[in-house]
């Protein structure tokens, strides 16, 4: 027998039990606020888009999947195509950020969000030089680490805003050469309105899908609340 099914046979202690219950109704709870959250800012930030626009990556991915926005996700990503801006409208709760590779939009209402700023700026070094081993990495990054840094002001839950390239004929999102769109797929979104409101999905979602997360991308990944 295995040891997992060994512990599985072992008592826990009721106090550790309950202990347990009551973290995991916390975080529910916090991931459904978050959902919640993030459904409001989409809905809000839609007429501030200027131009063409789809949903992405794991938004785009619960709604063709789920009718809903994932639960565990706490953030969003839209692609701006084709010289797209956001117009933030006087008097709003909402802000802008550039980041290192995207721009955040968020709820200035909400506390900053807390991060290690080393790891963050190593993440976006290592996408700019890649290649290097570790010790490289972090002998490089150091030389620049402080002319760079970026203190985030953005709160947590956000929406990562990313602008298109089009190389070869397809749109691709900076950094992330290998996702992809084709230009139908852009531009011929289809509609989604499964949170109350439009979004712009690609067309061919499901093609989209499993070009992204593969031929499992119907079956949910069974996320433990952390």
């Amino acid at each position: 027998m295995e040891l997992e099914c060994l512990e599985q046979l072992i008592p826990k202690n009721p106090k550790l039990l309950k202990k347990e219950k009551n973290q995991q109704k916390n975080l529910s709870i916090k991931y459904m606020n978050t959902k919640q959250t993030l459904k409001r800012m989409l809905r809000d930030l839609i007429p501030m888009i200027e131009g063409n626009y789809i949903l992405i990556d794991g938004g785009m991915l619960g709604l063709t999947r789920d009718a809903d926005l994932i639960e565990y996700d706490n953030d969003l990503d839209i692609l701006l195509l084709d010289g797209a801006t956001i117009k933030l409208p006087n008097n709003t709760i909402y802000a802008t950020q550039e980041y290192y590779m995207d721009t955040k939009f968020y709820d200035k209402t909400l506390p900053p969000i807390k991060v290690n700023n080393w790891k963050e700026y190593l993440s976006y070094f290592r996408m700019e030089v890649p290649g290097l081993s570790r010790k490289q990495l972090f002998q490089q990054a150091s030389y620049t680490y402080a002319q760079e840094l970026i203190i985030p002001k953005f709160s947590s839950p956000y929406i990562d805003i990313y602008t298109a390239k089009i190389i070869d004929g397809i749109y691709t999102i900076p950094y992330w050469p290998e996702e992809w769109f084709r230009i139908d797929e852009a531009l011929k979104p289809v509609i989604n309105t499964d949170l109350g409101f439009e979004v712009k999905l690609p067309s061919n979602t499901f093609e989209v899908c499993e070009r992204i997360y593969g031929k499992t991308w119907t079956t949910p990944i069974q996320c433990k609340y952390k």
